[in-house]
């Protein structure tokens, strides 16, 4: 699991969040047309892509022809349960402690044997 460089703004979080949801490539204009509830600019999306590109959560995965010319398309580098993960590590700053017993507190009791027997399966 890759580090997030940087923060993350709400709108790019939205852009990741249509990418996740498409589960294919897209192209910036494609972006603009699934994102109906936005009132993203295609030059706003090129932009958010742009900055998603230099934290490493996005690549460009390729080319599609458009009308004129070709457009380059894009992928998540970084999957939702990995953003997420990522995140919530952030939140504790890495103390993977403090981190498992919150999920450990706030867990039912067929959980917790659950997860204690993925556990001793993990450590032979």
């Amino acid at each position: 699991m890759s580090r997030i460089k940087g923060t993350i703004t709400p709108s790019e979080y939205e852009v990741l969040e249509v990418m996740w949801n498409a589960k294919k490539e897209l192209t910036a204009s494609e972006i603009v047309k699934i994102s109906q509830n936005k009132t993203w600019k295609s030059s706003s999306v090129h932009l958010l892509m742009a900055s998603l590109l230099k934290k490493d959560l996005v690549e460009i995965s390729g080319f599609k022809k458009t009308t004129k010319n070709f457009a380059r398309t894009f992928k998540p580098s970084i999957s939702k349960s990995d953003f997420i993960l990522n995140e919530a590590l952030e939140f504790f700053h890495n103390d993977l402690d403090k981190f498992y017993d919150m999920l450990i507190e706030k867990s039912s009791d067929d959980v917790l044997k659950r997860t204690k027997t993925k556990i001793e399966k993990r450590l032979g």
